[in-house]
Order: C-alpha cells, then structure tokens, then sequence
C-alpha cells in the first residue's frame, strides 16, 4: 500500500518503507563500488592496450597526432589516480561517520551530518569517470587519425 500526503501510515508499513531504504542504500554502495572498480580497470586495460596499439599498429604515429594520445593517457591516468583515492576517500568517510556516531552517543546529541570525506568520495569518483571517457574520446581520436590517415 502507498500512502498518500493525506493517509496515515502505520508503523507496519513504516517498518517496511524503513527496511526497503535500508536495502536500497546497500545496493546503492555496492554499485558504485562496483563502478569505481569498473572505472580502475577499464582505465587501467586501456591504458595498456593503447601502448601496445602503438607499438603494434601505429610504430610511426603522424606527429600532430602525439598530443591526442598524451590527452588520452592523461585522461587515464588521471582516472586511476581519482578512483585509487576515491576508495581511501570512501574508507575515511565511513571512519569518520563511525566516530562522529560513537561521539554523538558518547555525548547524548545528534550526530553532525557534515562528513567533507563523503563529498571527496563523490568529487573523485566523478573526476574519475569524466578522465576515462576523455582517454577514451582521445585514444580513439589518436587511432583514427593514424589507422586511416586521409
């Protein structure tokens, strides 16, 4: 049952939006866990691989070209560096939100709701995931550029 703005809702139902909530946010944290990871690697694989483009299908790339490729490792650099921090961001975010709880219970007040790690988290992953796709738009650049010059 949805309640309306002028329903009431019972404590059963309460219960229910609560535990639904509490799922959600799970799944929500091992997403964009997931993402982070997914990012790391992709970030990470395509850096590889576009070294062993260059040896392999373009020994001799046009040098106007370079700099597409420099902006495109850049980019994934850059996404591996923001989503390596992201995750020592994420760790510093739960331990402080875990002290500011105890604290709060220590002192008998409700706890502080300005967590700066959490902000940093967020920040980094988005950098991370903006770098990627600018090593992507770039290394693709880079290879049309070289695979097929005119």
């Amino acid at each position: 049952m949805v309640a309306t703005l002028d329903s009431k809702v019972s404590e059963d139902e309460y219960a229910n939006l609560l535990v639904q909530r509490d799922y959600l946010k799970e799944r929500r944290k091992e997403s964009v866990y997931e993402f982070d990871r997914q990012v790391l690697a992709l970030s990470a694989g395509a850096l590889g691989l576009s070294i062993g483009f260059l040896g392999n299908y373009a020994p001799h790339p046009r040098p106007d070209s370079l700099w597409l490729l420099i902006v495109a490792w850049g980019g994934f650099v850059v996404a591996v560096v923001a989503t390596t921090l992201s995750f020592f961001a994420s760790a510093q975010a739960f331990r402080w939100q875990i002290a500011e709880l105890d604290e709060a219970y220590k002192e008998k007040r409700q706890p502080r709701g300005k967590n700066r790690w959490g902000r940093w988290t967020r920040g980094l992953t988005r950098l991370g995931a903006v770098a990627f796709c600018v090593g992507v738009a770039f290394l693709a650049l880079f290879a049309m550029v070289n695979l097929y010059p005119n």
